[in-house]
């Protein structure tokens, strides 16, 4: 997401994969747009 690039929530030289940012800002923004998220563990 852009605006977290931009409020410095996710900051990195070079080009990263999304692996390499924190996923939780992301998630809650997820959240805050109405589309909840959940962890399911299988095995």
């Amino acid at each position: 997401m852009p605006h977290l690039l931009a409020a410095g929530t996710w900051s990195g030289k070079g080009v990263l994969g999304p692996e390499a940012l924190p996923p939780r800002p992301f998630l809650d923004l997820l959240t805050e747009y109405g589309s909840p998220w959940g962890l399911r563990e299988e095995g």
